[in-house]
């Protein structure tokens, strides 16, 4: 078993496994505006795995790479009446760190403390950035799983553009096979996306993806 793998749990764009491996080997997403430098170690994750992770996810923010729209987040406090789909990759570190340091647009080299966040649960490897604390989820299969989000409780909510749900919508049907009334259920209630979206306008984006 080696030592340097974690899973990284994943929750929004991300779950379309095309757009997170822009973060590994580079490139601009389908419908992003943000060119991604390439990690050192831009081999593909050793496995991945569908799951479900107890912590309730919103949208929030004004993301410049996506429209000025809202983008996900998960609210660091867990709660086991939320199920939020997710995806695990399991990566090395270094990945990583170099996640991270994307995430928080950071300019310096990000080296999370892994056994502290193990440990107590969480660490703030950058303050006041958007996704600058990692969260200690739990461990499958000998690795600890490890997600980003906000350090603070988000409550202003935001609007996620259609190119940014679209990539959502494409890593729920890809990650966890979901038809189409599965994902307009799913996100409707989304805390973002509640009372943005008339139903007719989220179905059609859905729809629009699915083919």
């Amino acid at each position: 078993m080696k030592q340097d793998l974690v899973w990284y749990a994943v929750y929004g764009s991300n779950l379309h496994e095309d757009r997170f491996m822009c973060y590994i080997k580079g490139g601009k997403p389908s419908g992003s505006n943000k060119d991604y430098e390439p990690c050192n170690d831009i081999s593909n994750p050793v496995k991945t795995l569908q799951y479900k992770i107890n912590y309730e996810l919103i949208f929030s923010k004004n993301s410049k790479t996506w429209q000025n729209g809202g983008v996900a987040f998960i609210n660091k406090i867990k709660n086991s009446e939320q199920n939020t789909y997710a995806k695990l990759y399991l990566i090395t570190k270094e990945q990583f760190n170099h996640i991270a340091k994307g995430e928080t647009s950071s300019t310096e080299r990000i080296n999370i403390d892994f056994e502290n966040t193990i440990s107590t649960g969480s660490s703030v490897f950058k303050q006041h950035s958007w996704y600058g604390m990692a969260l200690y989820i739990g461990e499958i299969e000998g690795y600890p799983i490890l997600t980003l989000t906000s350090e603070y409780e988000l409550k202003d909510f935001k609007k996620p553009s259609s190119d940014y749900l679209s990539q959502i919508i494409k890593g729920l049907k890809e990650t966890h096979s979901l038809s189409h009334d599965d994902i307009f259920e799913y996100l409707k209630s989304k805390n973002g996306i509640l009372k943005e979206y008339l139903d007719s306008e989220l179905s059609s984006i859905i729809s629009k993806v699915l083919g």
